[in-house]
């Protein structure tokens, strides 16, 4: 099962990669909430990590409804800049990103997923 990260900024994309990858070896990156939702299609989806605001498209809180109503029951992490539209399912993470806490919180809630 992997862990799909959908951020529209290659750089912190890139940061994502770099931070993630030395401990998870099943990590997909994308740039766009659409792009997240074909690897739910696709299935074996564990966790979500995703921006709250792309800059085309669909949004993080979309992207949720979407996943949710094809019958993702997983954790997903929303980092965002601000903090409206709390959702119960969504664990939200603000801006700036502190990776070592995106990554503690990441590995809890990787464990508690069978």
């Amino acid at each position: 099962m992997t862990i799909v990260i959908a951020e529209d900024n290659p750089e912190i994309l890139e940061l994502y990669r770099d931070f993630f990858g030395r401990k998870y070896s099943k990590l997909t990156l994308v740039t766009t909430a659409e792009e997240a939702l074909n690897q739910f299609e696709k299935g074996n989806v564990r966790l979500l990590v995703t921006d709250g605001h792309f800059g085309n498209g669909m949004d993080g809180h979309q992207l949720t409804d979407r996943v949710r109503k094809i019958g993702y029951e997983g954790p997903i992490i929303m980092v965002s800049g601000t903090h409206s539209n709390h959702r119960n399912d969504v664990h939200y993470m603000g801006k700036p990103i502190r990776f070592r806490d995106l990554l503690s919180k990441v590995g809890e809630l990787y464990t508690q997923v069978q």
